[in-house]
């Protein structure tokens, strides 16, 4: 039997460092003209980075 805590996955997902998006930024980025579906994957990816590095992120999405 193979216990949860060897599973690759379920390593990797824990290994990671977890980040708040805060209020201001979840706000940024319903702003923005795109569909639920890829505010949502940009909500994921943003929840891994700094505050800081997250408003960096999304100024420089809302220049291109």
């Amino acid at each position: 039997m193979v216990k949860i805590e060897e599973i690759k996955e379920i390593k990797k997902y824990f290994k990671r460092i977890y980040t708040i998006v805060s209020k201001d930024v979840q706000e940024m980025i319903e702003k923005i003209n795109l569909s639920k579906k890829k505010k949502k994957a940009i909500m994921r990816e943003l929840a891994f980075l700094p505050e800081k590095e997250q408003l960096k992120y999304l100024d420089e999405f809302k220049s291109l």
